[in-house]
C-alpha cells in the first residue's frame, strides 16, 4: 500500500512564483481605479434616484413594481456608463493612490 503522505509535493512546490514589485503595483492601480469608479457609479445612482423619482413618462405612468424595477435598472445602467467621468472617482483613486 503506498503512503499517501510520503507522495505529497513539499509546500514550496505549491507556491506560485512571487510577482515583481511592478506588476503588483500595477494591479493595485488598476483594481482601485475599477473600484473607485464603482464607488462613482454608486453615487450618480443614488442622485438619479432622488432626481427622476416622479418621472415616470418612461415607464407608462403607472407606480407598479415593474415600473420600480425598470427605472432602477435604467438608473444602473446610466450610471456605469457615465462613471469615470464626473471626476469624483479620479478625486478619491487619488486620494487612495497616495495612502498606498
Amino acid at each position: 500500500m503506498i503512503n499517501p503522505i510520503q507522495h505529497q509535493q513539499p509546500a514550496t512546490a505549491l507556491l506560485r512564483e512571487p510577482m515583481d514589485e511592478a506588476a503588483l503595483k500595477n494591479a493595485d492601480r488598476k483594481q482601485l481605479q475599477e473600484k473607485a469608479n464603482n464607488f462613482e457609479a454608486l453615487i450618480i445612482k443614488q442622485m438619479l434616484d432622488i432626481a427622476m423619482q416622479h418621472e415616470d413618462a418612461l415607464f407608462g405612468g403607472e407606480d407598479t413594481a415593474g415600473s420600480h424595477i425598470y427605472r432602477s435598472m435604467y438608473h444602473e445602467s446610466i450610471s456605469d456608463q457615465v462613471s469615470g467621468g464626473f471626476g469624483y472617482s479620479e478625486l478619491l483613486f487619488n486620494h487612495l493612490q497616495e495612502k498606498l
